[in-house]
C-alpha cells in the first residue's frame, strides 16, 4: 500500500484554561492549533508514514498562517490547505479533574472552512498515490459546501483505489443525532475503514443486536466495511480511566490488553488511536499487532498536553512490550 495519508477537515485554534481553572476564573488562555483529521495525520507521521497531507481552508491572515506553520512544524504537507474566508474556528477547553469532567465550548460559525469552495480541492491530484484518506464526523456537520467536497473526495478515492477511513466522532454541539445519522450512513456506505463503537452502531446506523460482536459484524456487513475499530473506555474519574481497543478485519476480531492510566489531556486520544490503526493498515501489520499498537498510542496520548500525539513509534512499541518505566538518562 502507498505510504501516503490524506486528511480532510477543519483546522481550529484551541484555547485552554490554564491548569484546572474554570472558565469563570480565566484571565488568559493558552493557544494551540488542532483539528481531528490533523491530529490523525500528526500521529501517523510520528508512526512512520512519510507523507501526510492536510486538505482544508483557513483565512488569509496571521492566525491562518500560524496554523499552517504549526502543522508544518510536525512534518505535515499543507500544500492543499487553501486560504480564503474570514475566520478560523475556535474551541475553548476547560480541563476537569477528579469528579469534575472537562468541557469544550465551540465557536465554529461562519468559518473559512464552512464557506470553502468545494471545487478548490483537486482530489484526483491530491489522492494520487495515497493509501488512505481520513475524514471525521465533524466535517459533514459543517454545511453543504463541505459535504459537496466530501462527495467529490469519496468519488475520487474510489476511482483511484484509495481506502476511505471515517471516524464517527459525534459532537452534539454541532448537530442533532438525526442529522448525523443521515450523513454517517451515506459516508459509511463508501468507507473501507470505520471507527464506530457499539453505541454508534445502534444510535447512528440502527444496528441493535444484544450481542455486541454480532452487532459489529452486522454493521460491517450492512455497509461493506472491511476494517472497523473502536475503544472501550471505563471512566473511573475525570483523571483516571481504563482503556481497551478493538479492531475487526475481514470478519476477525482482535482486542488489546486493558490499560489503566491517569490523564493529563484526554482530547485527541481517539485520533491517536485512529492514527495508530491507519498507520498499521498502511504498513500492512497483522490485526493483533495493529490493535495493540493503536491502543498503546491512545493511552500515551493521554499523557501529552494538546491534541497531537507527540510520541514516537518506538515509544509506543516500548509500551506494548512492557518496557521499564524508569527514567531514561
Amino acid at each position: 500500500m502507498q505510504h501516503k495519508l490524506v486528511g480532510f477537515g477543519e483546522l481550529l485554534l484551541r484555547l485552554d484554561a490554564p491548569g484546572n481553572l474554570r472558565f469563570s476564573q480565566v484571565e488568559q488562555f493558552q493557544a494551540k492549533y488542532t483539528g481531528g483529521e490533523a491530529n490523525v495525520l500528526v500521529a501517523a507521521r510520528n508512526f512512520g508514514i512519510s507523507h501526510c497531507e492536510m486538505v482544508s481552508c483557513v483565512p488569509d491572515n496571521p492566525l491562518g498562517h500560524a496554523c499552517i506553520e504549526f502543522l508544518n512544524r510536525y512534518g505535515i504537507d499543507t500544500s492543499s490547505v487553501h486560504s480564503a474566508g474570514d475566520r478560523l474556528g475556535i474551541l475553548f477547553v476547560e480541563t476537569g479533574t477528579s469528579v469534575r469532567p472537562s468541557q469544550v465550548v465551540y465557536d465554529r460559525l461562519h468559518t473559512s472552512f464552512r464557506s470553502m469552495d468545494p471545487d478548490s480541492c483537486n482530489w484526483e491530484s491530491t489522492l494520487k498515490g495515497a493509501g488512505v484518506v481520513h475524514i471525521t464526523g465533524t466535517a459533514p456537520a459543517l454545511g453543504s459546501r463541505v459535504n459537496k467536497a466530501i462527495d467529490q473526495c469519496l468519488l475520487a478515492a474510489k476511482k483511484l483505489g484509495c481506502l476511505v477511513s471515517f471516524d464517527c466522532s459525534y459532537r452534539s454541539a454541532l448537530w442533532s443525532i438525526e442529522e448525523a445519522s443521515v450523513a454517517y450512513r451515506k459516508i459509511a456506505a463508501k468507507a473501507d475503514l470505520l471507527f464506530a463503537s457499539p453505541g454508534d452502531a445502534k444510535l447512528f446506523f440502527g444496528v441493535d443486536h444484544e450481542n455486541v460482536d454480532q452487532r459489529m459484524a452486522t454493521l460491517m456487513e450492512d455497509f461493506g466495511v472491511s476494517h472497523l475499530a473502536y475503544t472501550d473506555r471505563i471512566e473511573e474519574s475525570a483523571s483516571a480511566n481504563r482503556l481497551t481497543g478493538v479492531y475487526w478485519h475481514q470478519g476477525n476480531k482482535h482486542s488489546s490488553r486493558e490499560y489503566a492510566f491517569e490523564i493529563v489531556d484526554r482530547i485527541g486520544s481517539g485520533d491517536a488511536f485512529a492514527g495508530g490503526i491507519v498507520s498499521r493498515i498502511i504498513k500492512e501489520t497483522p490485526g493483533e499487532q495493529t490493535v495493540e499498537f493503536a491502543t498503546a498510542a491512545a493511552v500515551l496520548k493521554h499523557t501529552v498536553l494538546g491534541d497531537f500525539c507527540l510520541v514516537s513509534e518506538d515509544e509506543v512499541n516500548e509500551l506494548v512490550a512492557g518496557k521499564s518505566l524508569r527514567i531514561r538518562r
